[in-house]
């Protein structure tokens, strides 16, 4: 339903979606540039996908549900969080993908930023694949 209203309001075109697997753990890693994002390769991918998310967000409580309605949980940007790394690891082992926005926070330009650590370190420890992914014009 959701990739259905993408393509016709917002003339979504995806390309190369097949290669993503059916099944199996992995980390999908995409740039970040505008809020929807997360609910735009969750209308893509046919998998449910678990992504961290600021926990400034939480302290909304309407938008705190929203997100964790969207499988989403808490992360805290400016410290190591072992907590949400603890999370991202259980996720792993499950089986399911984890998404990740490497660069911490939204690019409003555009531009590709500098990645965060984290990313690799959950990749390096757990062995994982990462499945890189592209987002172009969302945030127009």
């Amino acid at each position: 339903m959701l990739m259905f209203l993408f393509k016709i309001l917002y003339r979504v075109e995806s390309i190369d979606l097949n290669k993503i697997p059916k099944k199996g753990k992995f980390i999908l890693c995409s740039n970040h540039i505008s809020y929807l994002d997360p609910v735009l390769l969750g209308a893509y991918i046919p998998r449910y996908i678990y992504f961290m998310a600021k926990n400034e967000l939480y302290n909304n409580r309407f938008l705190g549900s929203l997100v964790t309605f969207l499988n989403a949980f808490p992360v805290n940007r400016r410290t190591l969080d072992r907590k949400t790394i603890s999370i991202s690891f259980d996720i792993l082992k499950e089986g399911n993908i984890l998404g990740m926005f490497p660069e911490g926070t939204r690019s409003t330009d555009g531009t590709l930023r500098k990645g965060k650590k984290g990313m690799g370190f959950i990749a390096a420890y757990s062995k994982i694949h990462i499945i890189p992914m592209a987002i172009s014009g969302a945030n127009k």
